[in-house]
């Protein structure tokens, strides 16, 4: 999942963020494909391909695999936030009138196929962090878990 937050207002001409809507779901997908395997045009099996094998759609294959309809521009204020699931097609716009700053913050439980993740290790981490936060601090299992892509502290791992 992927939080976005609009820093300024966008609209068509500030680079909306696009996506389509159930393009996520793995079933409706393999319903499409089915549809045009039935069909068997050459530009079916062209279409096919090029959703099996990229990464990357151009817009007219996008809109004849999907449909116009379900494109969906997401205009807002400044302040304004949504989630993503970013297994769907989705893009952003280039900005045409007006610039456009966004915060985004990607939320997984594993590494990312884009980003190698490597822990850093820093003995003594957990306690500092306990001396710190005081009554609030959260326990060695919760730290362990929530930091483990990002920081090792073998004093709670190994001890």
């Amino acid at each position: 999942m992927k939080l976005f937050v609009y820093l300024t207002d966008v609209d068509a001409g500030a680079g909306p963020h696009v996506m389509v809507s159930g393009s996520h779901n793995r079933g409706e997908r393999q319903k499409r494909f089915d549809v045009l395997k039935e069909q068997d045009t050459t530009e079916n099996g062209a279409l096919l391909e090029t959703f099996r094998h990229a990464n990357r759609f151009e817009d007219r294959h996008v809109k004849a695999f999907f449909g116009a309809e379900n494109l969906i521009s997401i205009d807002g204020r400044a302040g304004d936030a949504f989630l993503v699931d970013t297994a769907a097609v989705h893009k952003r716009l280039l900005p045409k009138s007006t610039d456009r700053l966004v915060f985004q913050a990607l939320y997984s439980l594993l590494p990312t196929i884009k980003d190698g993740v490597s822990a850093v290790t820093v003995p003594g981490a957990y306690r500092r962090y306990c001396d710190s936060a005081g009554d609030k601090a959260v326990s060695e299992a919760f730290w362990r878990y929530s930091t483990r892509l990002i920081l090792r502290d073998p004093e709670v791992e190994d001890g």
